[in-house]
């Protein structure tokens, strides 16, 4: 048995094939929600929702019922279960109980699992006949797996584990783990196959082999099960009554027993499944991998078993998340230390450029990459492996008119923009952010980074009967990817935040030539009080000569919660999110500050108050935001806002007075508000 897991390799941008496009296109006009057949280890009915009378049955109800098909077309449900189950069936149907699937029910000598779902305005009963008593067993051993996956604390380590536990539980030949790239291709980041079966481990495959609609449905329906693929399917019955619902055009999203596509099970017999089971990781909405368990024979698992390891895929889902969470949060935080000495650098050298090239701290310290380029004043500036000058202009200036003055980001030039790529051909990737006047920019190359992608299966016409036909063999198959860098993966971010930060070293400079480093908050890259009440006093001058001046005091609600439950490093994120939030959302001439553990300072000039009771409710529902991420769900973070203009105040300490005692007013009122 093998069990070794793979680091994944993020972000591999590949070229998409004309062949690989057509078989995309095709594959999303299948109609697979609406089969109009069903998987024959069990049998479908689907019922009026209101009446329970049967409008369509699969035709194989007399293995499991003893009734043709035919007959039970039109009767009530209970010519099937009996009257018995009907209450139970109706509390399932209405999402305000919390009556849950399966309904177990007798038909004859036969039990049954009973699974409801709702389609439109009928509902979907599959009858599953019951397994035996070895399920209680498999649902106390997924219980414990859930206890001992908790542990782990890198998404290697836990796909590994996840396989490792899954394989054991189910008893399934093999078990993968898959991971979805941006592009949509996937690549198998975890295995446990048994012995004498080929290793997938570290295989990439392309995106149609799971298409665009079949992933809409994993993220509607999280689970599964094809307990048979060389079974032929049951089709459905409908009523002959031209008014009654067609069977074509019944939703089996839904239903357990769904038929499986004609593709599909071609692409299993090449692999040599006789059943799987696959469960959808999702994030956000977002299906970010697969659990897919295969076996070589027929198999089928109970539903109740098959949910309990829905709640396992769920969990494995949500500490992925929490995994990508914490690891986004250091790295920012390593990267916010790393981009305040950079700019701290920038504050007295004459020489901006210079100093981000080869000061202490540099772009390239914040940003690796084999060559970066300033462009300030119209002067170009560079270091390492950057095109020429003239190189530069024609590219840039290509960029900046398809982009609109946002940041670029792209990890191969020739996939991306293959006009532009003759331009700089020894550069792959560009990392561009426009800085301060038309025409300046900050930007750092990356060259090409060559490495092999391996293939689940040869990706070339040879390997497959047509176009549209699944590959024949999924032996491994190698292919060089040439033209690409390293990808930037959330750099694009960071260079941003560099870019805001040269320009208000641009603008503060023609006022002042104080020590920026003095000023700043270390956390959060925001004033400290010294550098706030130096701008109150600038900013009161300006209301005595008849400018209107507010002030806007903020106070984290819950900040302590979070610190005491979750940890300071959390808390300190939370400060940090906070603070880019307020940074975004005023203006560059707006003053924001932080001057104390969670209280938080905009100072805001030529600004009414009608206009900062604006700017504080577009706060408060930013802060509701960060609130409802998944790290901080377990408490409640909001924030309540004083705000104060300078009419009523003598000088810039008491209009910060003023504005703190309106804060105070707004958390007594019961917080998440503001108050004048």
């Amino acid at each position: 048995m093998r069990s070794p897991c793979r680091r994944m390799n993020v972000g591999i941008p590949l070229r998409v094939s004309a062949a690989e496009q057509q078989r995309l296109i095709e594959c999303a006009r299948e109609p697979i929600r609406r089969p109009d057949s069903v998987q024959p280890h069990g049998a479908l009915v689907v019922v009026d929702a209101a009446t329970w009378q049967i409008v369509s049955i699969s035709d194989n109800a007399v293995t499991f019922f003893g009734r043709e098909a035919t007959d039970l077309l039109g009767q009530h449900i209970s010519l099937v279960t009996g009257v018995e189950p009907l209450p139970a069936f109706a509390e399932v149907l209405d999402s305000a109980t919390i009556a849950a699937n399966p309904v177990r029910v007798a038909v004859g000598e036969q039990s049954f699992d009973a699974i409801l779902n709702r389609s439109g305005s009928t509902a979907l009963i599959d009858f599953e006949p019951v397994l035996s008593d070895v399920d209680s067993q498999a649902t106390a051993a997924i219980f414990a797996a859930m206890h001992r996956l908790a542990s782990f604390t890198t998404a290697e380590s836990l796909w590994a584990a996840a396989a490792r536990e899954l394989h054991t539980i189910t008893g399934f030949d093999r078990v993968m783990i898959y991971h979805f790239h941006p592009d949509a291709h996937g690549e198998v980041v975890a295995e446990v196959a048994a012995e004498g079966m080929d290793p997938y481990l570290g295989l990439h495959y392309p995106a149609s082999d799971i298409p665009s609609q079949a992933r809409e449905l994993y993220l509607l329906k999280l689970s599964r099960v094809i307990a048979d693929s060389r079974a032929a399917p049951s089709g459905l019955l409908g009523l002959s009554d031209p008014e009654a619902v067609s069977t074509v055009a019944i939703d089996l999203s839904r239903a357990e027993l769904r038929s499986v596509s004609p593709h599909h099970l071609e692409f299993m017999w090449n692999m040599g499944q006789a059943s799987t089971m696959s469960y959808s990781l999702v994030r956000d909405g977002e299906l970010i991998g697969m659990i897919t368990c295969a076996h070589r024979t027929a198999r089928r698992v109970s539903f109740e078993v098959r949910t309990s390891l829905e709640v396992l895929a769920n969990q494995i889902a949500l500490q992925l998340s929490s995994i990508k969470a914490l690891s986004a949060m250091a790295k920012q935080i390593e990267l916010r230390n790393v981009r305040t000495r950079v700019v701290s650098g920038l504050v007295d050298n004459p020489d901006i450029s210079r100093e981000l090239l080869g000061g202490l701290a540099t772009m390239l310290d914040l940003i690796p990459a084999d060559g970066a380029t300033v462009r300030l004043g119209g002067i170009v500036a560079s270091v390492g492996a950057a095109p020429g000058e003239d190189g530069q202009l024609r590219l840039t200036d290509a960029l900046r008119a398809r982009v609109s003055g946002l940041a670029f980001a792209s990890d191969s030039l020739l996939l991306d923009h293959p006009d532009l790529a003759p331009i700089a051909p020894a550069i792959a990737g560009v990392l561009m952010v426009p800085v301060g006047v038309e025409g300046d920019y900050i930007a750092w190359f990356r060259t090409e980074k060559l490495h092999s992608v391996n293939w689940l299966g040869d990706q070339s016409a040879s390997n497959r009967a047509t176009v549209l036909s699944p590959r024949n063999s999924f032996t491994s198959w190698s292919r060089d990817v040439t033209g690409v860098s390293a990808p930037w993966d959330d750099f694009e971010a960071e260079a941003t935040e560099l870019g805001r930060d040269i320009e208000r070293v641009l603008f503060h400079r023609s006022e002042s030539r104080l020590a920026l480093v003095a000023q700043i908050d270390p956390l959060t890259g925001l004033a400290n009080r010294r550098r706030l009440l130096d701008r109150l006093d600038h900013a009161f001058a300006g209301h005595q000569r008849g400018d209107d001046v507010t002030v806007l005091f903020l106070d984290l609600d819950g900040l302590k919660q979070v610190n005491d439950s979750l940890g300071h490093d959390i808390g300190d994120a939370v400060l940090i999110r906070v603070a880019n939030q307020l940074v975004s959302t005023a203006r560059a001439k707006d003053t924001v500050a932080r001057i104390g553990g969670d209280e938080f300072v905009i100072v805001c000039e030529n600004t009414s108050l009608e206009q900062a009771e604006v700017l504080a409710q577009r706060i408060l529902r930013l802060i509701r935001v960060t609130a409802g991420d998944a790290e901080y769900a377990s408490v409640a973070i909001t924030a309540s806002i004083g705000i104060a203009d300078a009419a009523t105040a003598a000088d810039g300490p008491d209009l910060l007075k003023q504005a703190d005692a309106a804060m105070y007013r707004a958390k007594l009122s019961g917080r998440d508000r503001s108050s004048r």
